[in-house]
């Protein structure tokens, strides 16, 4: 699993225009498909669509598809992201990526408004205006080839970008999304559901916390009363579950499939908790349900 925006500034093909570490703007081009496209976004996203298409599927499996002058502002959360590549062409769009405190501070000049507690945050698409087309373009032109690395311009140029957007959508409609992730970002989503949904995916025990809005010591307590044991054992019986039925019942695939089909980048150490689990190795495993032997 890629995570968001981390795998951005660690990648050195992608332009870092604004970067602090915390928020920042990157400009990337691509012109072959990643194949892995399963994301973690860690913060809040707004993506602006250069040239190509960009297809998202939550993990819920609502699908939405940006083109060329298009922008996504995306919660943070788990995804599917593509990067679709056109014909003869390159993929390119800007990353503005920005935290819950950046969010906080512009709420408190825009005032409360009950309308949002409570609502449900989802990405929403917008076509880009003149305006926000000029602000990217001017962006490029400006940080392209002088980077910088300062959260106070970050900040800055995030803002502006935000405020032109509400500004620039008539029907109010991305301002009311700002507002309920500022509202309700942190907001606690249910244990139960969260976790029996994305239990399989590569995530540690902090990035759960985050993505149901716990801290740590608040997501330990709130699971143990859910599911009356430690995310950790809960975590690895799961997993361990689903790496046993794949071997049983699957198809076949390589072990390290099953690995991270259950939720495992690293090999070596899936191998390492399955033999403490079961007794064998997953290979071991795969060879007698193969040969047909009693386990």
């Amino acid at each position: 699993m890629i995570v968001v925006p981390q795998a951005f500034l660690a990648d050195p093909k992608i332009q870092k225009l604004l970067t602090d570490g915390q928020q920042g703007v990157v400009y990337k081009e691509a012109a072959e498909v990643n194949l892995n496209n399963d994301r973690y976004v860690s913060c809040h996203f707004i993506t602006v669509v250069l040239s190509g298409q960009l297809k998202i599927v939550t993990d819920q499996g609502e699908k939405i598809l940006a083109g060329k002058d298009q922008l996504v502002l995306i919660p943070k959360g788990l995804y599917m992201i593509s990067d679709i590549i056109p014909s003869g062409g390159k993929f390119r769009a800007l990353a503005y990526f920005f935290t819950d405190e950046l969010l906080g501070d512009i709420q408190k000049s825009w005032g409360n408004n009950p309308k949002v507690a409570g609502m449900e945050v989802k990405p929403i698409k917008l076509r880009c205006s003149s305006v926000i087309r000029l602000f990217n373009d001017q962006l490029i032109k400006l940080y392209g080839n002088h980077p910088v690395n300062s959260e106070k311009v970050g900040a800055y140029k995030i803002m502006e970008l935000l405020e032109l957007l509400c500004n620039s959508e008539p029907s109010g409609q991305f301002k009311e999304t700002l507002l309920c992730l500022s509202v309700n970002g942190g907001a606690k989503t249910s244990i139960k559901k969260f976790m029996e949904r994305n239990y399989h995916k590569p995530l540690r025990i902090e990035d759960y916390a985050n993505l149901t809005g716990r801290s740590i010591s608040t997501f330990h307590r709130d699971f143990k009363r859910v599911f009356d044991q430690s995310p950790k054992k809960w975590l690895i019986e799961m997993r361990m579950k689903k790496a046993m039925d794949v071997l049983r019942t699957g198809p076949q695939l390589t072990i390290a499939e099953v690995a991270y089909g259950a939720g495992y980048e690293n090999l070596s150490h899936f191998s390492k908790v399955f033999r403490e689990y079961y007794g064998v190795s997953p290979k071991q495993y795969s060879m007698k349900e193969r040969e047909g032997l009693v386990f």
